[in-house]
């Protein structure tokens, strides 16, 4: 069958990129596996980071995923979050006061989930017998 297509399409496509990291406290309640290595114990804290919306970082997306392996007075936490300053390390130590010390890992995560929004206003395709629109 021919179809006569008349077809407007106004619309427009808009992509983002925005980092999934995990995002837990070991020291939480519900959330002990936080210090686990194994993937599918830590799925449940893969979460998108967000845009801040406050403090001096204000407005700035994630540039990469970190784990701080925390230390207080001989109690071991591991914290994962989104990073949104700083450059990629691997395992920099920092000790303070009181028995705390930390290491800092911190990777620009090559993964990103990708959005792709397509917005269609109006879609006419007309068929050659009866010319009537067909909207979609």
């Amino acid at each position: 069958m021919l179809c006569d297509l008349t077809t407007h399409l106004i619309g427009s496509t808009a992509f983002s990129a925005e980092y999934l990291c995990y995002q837990c406290v070991s020291s939480s309640d519900d959330q002990e596996d936080c210090d686990k290595s194994d993937l599918e114990k830590l799925k449940p804290f893969i979460k998108a980071c967000p845009v801040l919306e406050e403090g001096s970082y204000k407005g700035s997306k994630a540039k990469g995923c970190r784990k701080i392996i925390q230390t207080v007075e001989s109690k071991r936490s591991i914290i994962r979050e989104c990073a949104y300053s700083g450059a990629v390390v691997d395992g920099q130590k920092k000790t303070g006061n009181w028995g705390i010390n930390m290491y800092y890992y911190q990777c620009e995560n090559t993964v990103k989930r990708r959005l792709l929004t397509l917005n269609v206003n109006r879609v006419k395709l007309r068929h050659s017998h009866n010319k009537s629109p067909i909207s979609a």
